[in-house]
């Protein structure tokens, strides 16, 4: 990635609270605008796995991307930095659902030599171990990969990398787990499809844009988050600082819902609330992420997460220009949401004009954006709001 004869325009797209609050829908608008000015753009995921969820609409096809960027509905290659864990299996899939849509060269970009791989050990395990359902798990063996990977137990190639995860669930987690001879073979397959299938010749300087699309949220962060009910990933400018090019134009959009979403144990929303049904959640209640509750958007949550990652400093010190977008502002001026939580306090307003003027005014000096937008609706139609 270190090309530098040329200086691409950076946009950083970052979850302000725990993840769900649109960044699939901003990004695929930045790759829209980029396109529109003739630009080549380049989504590059900087963290987590195939978790994400991102659901994206474009003329009339919806899809929710897990290791492929959202801009690829719009043909936008995906970069894949060496931090991101790949799931196989589930990479093959996506690009399988992909092709059935009509997409038919989703590209790729990721280092061959990349060892971040996530095995059908790691997704037993984590679907398995009652500590991990206790933190918080989405089942797809985020964590238990990434503990795995700190303990050196990952080798070259896909029956080495296989083997070696079920030697370290034996060893250092006393569980002996059977596999079926059909699910290491899938593995296997998907593993090499990756290994081929990706491209290997990423440089900056190739593209005018870099849209740098994080997963899950800020209050999710390993190092800033609500411990222990957190990802193993830096998700804010501290997981996609170091893979972008010095000196570079670097724009971060910080994206908030009108409302507040959590999954299972952890944070409980202070005013639960009923989302309509028609808003299409791609998280729902399941099996291993438990319920999924919604509350009023708690104005305090956000100064906390903005507050704990020190996003004015860091800004600050790496010349970048903050941006708010909040999402689902429909639901205000539907009235079926009309209200945000101000501490212990609810804050009643009649339209998305007033909601975001006490918004902008309650988050001043722990964010101070330079730029506010919004949205009203799931088609990546996002305006700035003057």
């Amino acid at each position: 990635m270190d090309c530098y004869n040329k200086r691409p325009k950076i946009k950083i797209v970052i979850g302000s609270t725990f993840g769900d609050e649109g960044k699939g829908n901003v990004v695929q608008w930045l790759c829209k605008q980029a396109l529109n000015e003739g630009k080549k753009v380049v989504v590059c995921r900087y963290s987590g796995g195939p978790q994400a969820a991102h659901t994206v609409y474009y003329n009339g096809v919806e899809h929710i991307c897990s290791t492929y960027g959202s801009g690829v509905l719009l043909n936008i290659p995906t970069y894949l930095t060496p931090n991101v864990l790949i799931d196989p299996i589930s990479a093959r899939k996506e690009r399988q659902i992909l092709y059935s849509k009509g997409i038919n060269s989703p590209k790729i970009y990721s280092n061959p030599y990349n060892r971040l791989f996530i095995t059908p050990y790691d997704v037993y395990y984590n679907q398995h171990d009652a500590q991990t359902i206790l933190d918080g798990t989405c089942g797809k063996g985020i964590n238990a990969t990434c503990e795995r990977l700190m303990e050196g137990m990952f080798a070259d190639g896909a029956e080495a990398n296989l083997n070696i995860s079920y030697k370290y669930y034996k060893a250092f987690k006393q569980v002996d787990i059977e596999l079926p001879e059909s699910l290491k073979r899938e593995y296997i397959n998907a593993h090499n499809w990756f290994i081929r299938k990706c491209e290997d010749s990423f440089c900056t300087s190739d593209f005018d844009v870099l849209i740098f699309e994080g997963s899950q949220g800020l209050l999710l962060d390993a190092k800033y988050g609500f411990n222990p009910h957190t990802t193993p990933s830096q998700v804010g400018l501290n997981g996609c600082i170091n893979f972008i090019p010095k000196d570079a134009n670097i724009e971060a959009y910080f994206v908030t819902r009108t409302y507040t979403t959590r999954h299972g144990n952890g944070y409980e929303p202070k005013f639960p609330i009923i989302i309509p049904d028609w808003k299409k959640e791609s998280n729902i209640d399941n099996q291993f992420q438990g319920k999924f509750k919604t509350g009023l958007l708690e104005i305090k949550l956000l100064q906390r997460a903005f507050d704990r990652h020190n996003i004015i400093n860091e800004c600050q010190k790496h010349k970048i220009s903050p941006r708010l977008v909040v999402t689902h502002t429909d639901l205000i001026d539907k009235d079926v949401i009309h209200s945000f939580a101000l501490d212990n306090n609810v804050v009643n307003f009649n339209n998305t004009k007033e909601a975001l003027n006490i918004l902008i005014k309650e988050l001043d000096g722990y964010l101070d954006p330079q730029e506010v937008y919004y949205s009203d609706n799931p088609n990546s139609d996002i305006k700035q709001y003057v």
